[in-house]
């Protein structure tokens, strides 16, 4: 791939992904995670380029009746998979995402911190869905707005972020 890095995606239940590289399709957070678990130790630099929910339902025992009214529905916490990255980080990069109403440096700035990354991209749903994008790369040595830039041009300004850190390493 480009710059002869090998990719491994590990892509949740959305849109199934075909790339040169290895695709893991997931079904469940759980799943996610255990893929990630598995493939983890092989990588240098980890993106988390999005979060799964933060919740999911407990699993019914048996048949839910309807004679029994609307049940409520208990939620459990799932895995926190950029935190357990950053508890295993030893020297790998890792990129987390931050997801707000409006872009947050100090948030971004926290989030690096507790996950224990290395750059927090500070994103908006305003760029959901848009060829091209407005963020704050928040890394250790600062941070910068970015806005409007093409998506393939994204992507190459996180890689070289993380390059330029790994060579100071």
């Amino acid at each position: 791939l480009k710059n002869g890095a090998s990719v491994t995606i590990v892509s949740g239940t959305g849109e199934k992904l075909e790339n040169p590289g290895i695709t893991i399709n997931t079904v469940s957070a759980l799943d996610m995670f255990e893929a990630v678990k598995k493939e983890y130790a092989a990588c240098d630099i980890f993106v988390a380029a999005a979060a799964v929910c933060d919740f999911r339902p407990e699993r019914a025992e048996g048949k839910i009746k309807k004679k029994n009214g609307i049940p409520a529905i208990r939620l459990l916490p799932n895995p926190d998979i950029l935190k357990w990255a950053g508890e295993m980080k030893e020297e790998r990069i890792i990129v987390g995402f931050s997801l707000e109403d409006e872009y947050n440096e100090e948030t971004a700035r926290n989030k690096m911190e507790e996950k224990n990354c290395d750059i927090v991209i500070a994103n908006t749903p305003s760029n959901f869905g848009k060829e091209k994008k407005s963020f704050i790369m928040v890394s250790r040595s600062g941070s910068e707005l970015f806005e409007e830039v093409p998506l393939g041009e994204t992507a190459d300004l996180i890689l070289n972020r993380c390059l330029k850190i790994r060579n100071n390493y």
